[in-house]
């Protein structure tokens, strides 16, 4: 069964959908293709129905009107300087009290990654969000996301960080383990990664402690 956050990203993902459909019907007017238009309103009871079905399952009472204000923001943040004209939204990967994880296009360097959008809430969260990008720049290991881009700006008068890094296409631990049972051998192995890239953290001067593995 699905869970809210599921449906939350689906409902995200529709949205990016549906603005890219609308803005090309803009841009056409009465010679757009009858097929976009059909797929427009497709789209958008698509988005109504999942957000009734969000909407009876959530157990935070998180208003949709904060969806949009996030997926709005993003959005923001992408298409402003100096992110503007190199990344393209692809899909929202997930979202965490750090803030969202976009699957995005570097234009420029023609590749997949992901880039992490959080607002810069004080020094203090900002201060510590640069100390783990200086961490991740430094760090080389085959089971360790790389770091490409580090960015802290102001967009409409609001403080925003991003963090730009490898794009894991076969998904987290966590979303593999949900998609169906593992076998022992498939433990195992994911284990060992995790111990491996543990042990580069730890063989670091001075040590690095994860926190949170996935």
């Amino acid at each position: 069964m699905a869970t809210a956050e599921d449906i939350q990203r689906l409902i995200i993902n529709h949205t990016r959908r549906l603005q890219k459909l609308e803005e090309r019907q803009a841009l056409q007017g009465v010679s757009t293709d009858p097929a976009v238009s059909i797929e427009i309103e497709d789209i958008r009871a698509k988005i109504g129905s999942l957000k009734t079905e969000a909407q009876a399952i959530w157990d935070e009472g998180v208003p949709f009107s904060e969806l949009d204000y996030h997926y709005n923001r993003a959005v923001e943040i992408v298409r402003s300087d100096p992110l503007d004209r190199r990344y393209e939204l692809v899909e929202l990967i997930g979202m965490s009290h750090y803030g969202q994880i976009w699957k995005v296009h570097d234009i420029i360097l023609d590749h997949q990654c992901a880039i992490l959008i959080s607002p810069a809430i004080d020094e203090n969260y900002t201060r510590a969000f640069l100390h783990e990008a200086k961490l991740l720049r430094i760090l080389r290991h085959p089971n360790i996301m790389r770091m490409y881009d580090f960015s802290k700006f102001i967009v409409n008068d609001r403080p925003a960080i991003c963090i730009v890094m490898d794009f894991a296409e076969q998904g987290s631990v966590e979303s593999l383990i949900r998609s169906r049972k593992l076998q022992a051998r498939e433990i195992i192995d994911i284990f060992f990664q995790i111990c491996s890239a543990v042990g580069c953290l730890h063989a670091q001067y001075p040590r690095i402690v994860h926190r949170n593995l996935r």
